[in-house]
């Protein structure tokens, strides 16, 4: 008699979780408004780390994969992803004003320097997104311009 109220909670926990999924989506955007196609000198080496280590979560060219359609992993997904497009989005970039393309250049540099991003629990099911250390010298140097370059400007 005990067995059946916990398969009936059981029954009910998953079928709660899978009617509330949250909703995935890469938003509309301007193509025009990319990083990839800012002002910013950006190499093509740099554009291509970007897009295999930071794309992912931080713009709205977002690949769900598989893992996105589970039950819970698809809650701690898709609020991860909301949560980095809301700190940095790169399909967003020329809507920034200088003073936050500043910052998140600063950011940039600092957290890919410090091995802050990409991040570990991202690596773990995306190893080729990580980044060797002559790669994240490459795309701190490239922030490190892009800040004296536009900090020049803006004087």
């Amino acid at each position: 008699m005990r067995k059946y109220p916990i398969k009936i909670i059981a029954i009910f926990i998953i079928v709660v979780l899978f009617a509330t999924q949250p909703e995935k989506s890469n938003p509309k955007s301007d193509p025009s408004d990319n990083i990839i196609n800012s002002t910013l000198i950006i190499t093509d080496t740099v554009k291509s780390l970007l897009r295999a280590s930071c794309f992912d979560c931080h713009s709205n060219e977002t690949k769900w994969v598989w893992y996105t359609y589970v039950p819970i992993a698809s809650h701690f997904t898709i609020g991860h992803v909301n949560e980095a497009r809301k700190h940095l989005n790169f399909s967003k970039w020329k809507t920034y004003k200088a003073g936050r393309k500043l910052n998140k250049l600063a950011e940039i540099k600092e957290f890919v320097s410090n091995h802050e991003m990409p991040l570990k629990s991202y690596l773990w099911l995306h190893p080729e997104a990580d980044l060797t250390e002559e790669q994240r010298k490459i795309i701190t140097d490239w922030a490190i311009e892009e800040v004296d370059s536009m900090s020049s400007l803006i004087k």
